[in-house]
């Protein structure tokens, strides 16, 4: 409901070039919050086609139970010491690439393509 009060308030400022003062104010309003209700309503209707409703809810976990704290620290133990190291520093330490760099002694680009194939290492290693 607040989806659609946001987008009546939003079409009445993109329209409001098309409003004429010599006119009556409230036909011109509810003309647009009368299209803004009827594209909701189609929307509702069109997503109410896909949607199933069901007794119970879904189970949250349809892959077995991983331990995956142990498998991230296997695959970063398997990643060569630069690209774990600039994993470390990007995504552990928070640091920018430049801070990364400064401290690694390398430039950005440099950087970049270590943590890139070190995200491409870890992303095969939790697929397999």
């Amino acid at each position: 409901m607040a989806d659609a009060y946001q987008d009546t308030f939003l079409a009445l400022h993109r329209a409001r070039h098309t409003y004429q003062p010599s006119r009556p104010i409230e036909p011109w309003l509810f003309a647009i919050a009368r299209n803004v209700a009827a594209d909701h309503s189609r929307r509702r209707r069109r997503r109410a086609r896909y949607e199933l409703l069901t007794d119970a809810a879904p189970d949250p976990s349809v892959e077995p139970d991983r331990d995956l704290g142990a498998e991230l620290d296997k695959a970063l133990r398997a990643l060569p010491a630069r690209q774990r190291e600039a994993f470390d520093l990007l995504k552990f330490q928070g640091l920018t690439v430049a801070e990364a760099a400064a401290r690694t002694g390398t430039t950005p680009g440099a950087l970049k393509v270590r943590a890139h194939r070190a995200y491409v290492a870890l992303k095969a290693a939790f697929r397999g």
